[in-house]
């Protein structure tokens, strides 16, 4: 194997390594794991679910934004990420990335209630040096009922 072809997958292999931190930081309310995955500034639209326009974060309001939604007491999350397309050019990459996120909130702690959200994130990343990623700028955009071109409904 010529050293290009192997670059390309352990390009791949650390992006995928940052898709599933991502999702792992949340599950496990691991903040700092979370930062570790964005770039200083996040581009999110979360349109759908909160109604507010896209913009543009600053990476810590980014992870306080999760947090708040994440930090309700005693939910539990399990996210899965699938079918990590990703397409290297160079020193840039992207990468869309299926997450389905299950919660449940005990009944001890209310309802019982259990819920799936669907999103599809587009992660755009950038390579500092050989070898090593800058985490994605972009890690997110929901997409339940969105008019763009992954949807899900």
């Amino acid at each position: 194997m010529n050293e290009a072809k192997l670059q390309l997958l352990l390009d791949r292999a650390e992006i995928s390594d940052i898709v599933t931190r991502y999702a792992m930081g949340m599950d496990l309310q691991d903040w700092k794991l979370f930062r570790s995955c964005l770039s200083d500034q996040v581009e999110a639209d979360y349109s759908e679910a909160t109604g507010q326009p896209a913009a543009t974060l600053k990476a810590n309001d980014f992870v306080a934004f999760i947090q708040s939604i994440l930090s309700t007491e005693k939910l539990r999350t399990q996210t899965l990420s699938t079918n990590n397309a990703i397409t290297i050019e160079g020193d840039r990459a992207t990468c869309v990335s299926y997450y389905v996120a299950q919660h449940y909130l005990p009944k001890d702690s209310g309802s019982g209630e259990a819920f799936k959200t669907v999103i599809s994130y587009q992660l755009s990343l950038i390579r500092r040096m050989v070898g090593d990623l800058d985490p994605p700028p972009t890690p997110s955009t929901l997409l339940v009922g969105d008019a763009r071109p992954l949807v899900f409904n």
